[in-house]
């Protein structure tokens, strides 16, 4: 685990089944979770269920308000951070090759 609470799984590997649930949740006074910078051979579509997904890429920075999600491809290098001190993320992470092509190379 590291400083901010954010255990990421092994990026290096396989995932162990086609698709992948996680959730993450975050209660900390006066700080913001942030996941730090990583990529990984899976695709990962992202929502926050309370509070605000910020996700960065070296180019662009993109918002997920409450029940809206962010669709990260495969091997691009992101962030995710909190814009608020409590919040749930849920994540899904696809295996790369069970996406279609269009879809995987991508945001949405």
């Amino acid at each position: 685990m590291s400083k901010t609470g954010h255990t990421p799984p092994d990026h290096d590997t396989k995932l162990p089944r086609p698709l992948v649930a996680r959730v993450e949740q975050w209660q900390r006074s006066g700080h913001y979770w942030r996941s730090g910078w990583h990529s990984h051979p899976w695709g990962q579509w992202s929502y926050a269920t309370q509070g605000t997904l910020l996700v960065k890429t070296p180019d662009s920075c993109y918002f997920a308000f409450p029940k809206l999600a962010i669709w990260i491809p495969p091997h691009v290098k992101h962030l995710l951070q909190s814009t608020s001190p409590k919040g749930t993320i849920k994540s899904l992470y696809v295996a790369n090759e069970r996406l279609p092509e269009p879809a995987g190379n991508r945001f949405m």
